[in-house]
């Protein structure tokens, strides 16, 4: 269904956890924009291979990264914005050969 989805946004979606991104392989871009109720980002992100740009902002109540986006090996823009309960990031986020940018605004 989703397997040539690129972009996906959720921009004020209400739910508490991410669905899972197993049946999305093409994706090059993610963005979760002002999902206040969002708790958790399901662990199958690490399975995005593709995905190049991240972009998680006034996500109020997301408490942490899931590990697997240390996988995240064309992880080209990581930007993690105004999510003030993110207190730390993956260990293996310091893995990811492709990363170039890296914003933590007000994080």
């Amino acid at each position: 269904a989703f397997q040539r989805l690129k972009v996906l946004s959720l921009s004020q979606v209400e739910t508490k956890i991410t669905l899972d991104f197993t049946n999305m392989p093409s994706l090059v871009k993610l963005q979760f924009l002002h999902c206040s109720a969002l708790t958790t980002i399901d662990e199958s992100i690490g399975k995005l291979k593709n995905l190049t740009h991240l972009d998680v902002c006034l996500c109020d109540l997301l408490g942490t990264l899931p590990d697997s986006i240390g996988r995240l090996s064309s992880l080209e823009a990581l930007h993690i914005r105004h999510c003030h309960k993110v207190s730390s990031l993956p260990e293996r986020l310091g893995e990811l050969g492709s990363l170039k940018m890296l914003d933590l605004t007000a994080t």
